[in-house]
């Protein structure tokens, strides 16, 4: 919806990123909003790894947002290179996550995580960008039915269907969690090519546990991946925070939280789903026990 151009502040000295909503998006209100939302949700937000919002304005009736310049290659690229280790790309994530927490914290929303809008610089710090589909947390747009918005393979199932829960901070927390299950498998969970096919499987919740595709994972950090994926919102980490603090369990060789609840959790899950099945099971069972006690006075 927008070209972003690198241009030099003369008054500063300094390179600036300036980036220009298209022509053909002016005669589209909700474009045109969406734009305009962005630059008031940067401006409320001062962290390290998202660019800052320096200016806005307009040109040729052009609508515009200055931002910091960030010199560096987007996270797509660096897996792409493969270049990356397991625990260089977990120290991404928990700054990734550090800045999506700042964000929720002052009711922002981003709703578009995913490598392509993260930069990673030269020093290897990564940077959150493209607030274009961010939205407050307060706006009723949000949750309203049929404005499902997002990269579909990294979208909540509370993003295509509201049944499944009010989208929030959670569904950024999810997107982390299908973010760290590419970091950890060079692919993401659900890729179906048909977009019908990949919804059905991102709301059933399908995905290949990680160690299934290489048994080198450890369990501890699939375990936070699959906490994060979880596909009821109230069952994910509360916070990116909470999120945060179990990779960093991990990355100090300290059992996480995500592993033991989560076992517990699936195991809940797996009854309930077969419950019948193990009704049948229990029914069978003590007519077995029935008869083996009544066995000795038939004979």
């Amino acid at each position: 919806m927008a070209r972003v151009y690198r241009a030099r502040d003369i008054r500063l000295n300094r390179d600036v990123a300036i980036k220009v909503l298209r022509v053909g998006e002016l005669d589209d209100p909700a474009g045109a909003a969406r734009f305009a939302a962005e630059a008031r949700n940067l401006a409320r937000l001062r962290h390290p790894n998202i660019p800052a919002v320096h200016d806005v304005g307009q040109h040729d009736d052009s609508p515009y947002i200055v931002e910091d310049f960030v010199e560096g290659r987007t996270l797509e690229a660096l897996l792409r290179d493969g270049r990356l280790d397991r625990r260089a790309r977990v120290d991404i994530l928990v700054k990734v996550a550090g800045a999506l927490a700042h964000a929720h914290a002052q009711g922002i929303i981003h709703r578009d995580v995913k490598p392509a809008n993260i930069i990673v610089d030269a020093a290897g710090e990564p940077h959150v960008v493209d607030f274009g589909l961010s939205r407050a947390a307060t706006d009723p747009a949000l949750t309203a039915e049929g404005l499902a918005a997002g990269t579909p393979y990294y979208m909540a199932p509370e993003q295509i269907q509201s049944s499944h829960g009010p989208a929030g901070a959670r569904t950024d927390v999810y997107a982390l969690g299908v973010l760290l299950y590419q970091l950890l498998t060079d692919d993401v969970p659900f890729c179906k090519v048909d977009i019908g096919d990949l919804f059905l499987d991102i709301l059933r919740g399908h995905a290949v546990r990680p160690r299934m595709l290489d048994r080198s994972i450890d369990p501890d950090i699939e375990a936070v991946c699959l906490k994060a994926m979880e596909l009821a919102p109230e069952d994910r980490y509360a916070s990116a925070d909470e999120l945060i603090e179990d990779l960093l369990r991990w990355r100090a060789g300290q059992p996480v939280r995500a592993r033991r609840v989560t076992t517990i959790a699936t195991t809940i899950r797996r009854v309930a789903r077969h419950r019948r099945e193990i009704a049948f099971f229990a029914i069978g069972a003590a007519a077995a026990v029935a008869v083996l006690s009544l066995a000795p006075w038939a004979f």
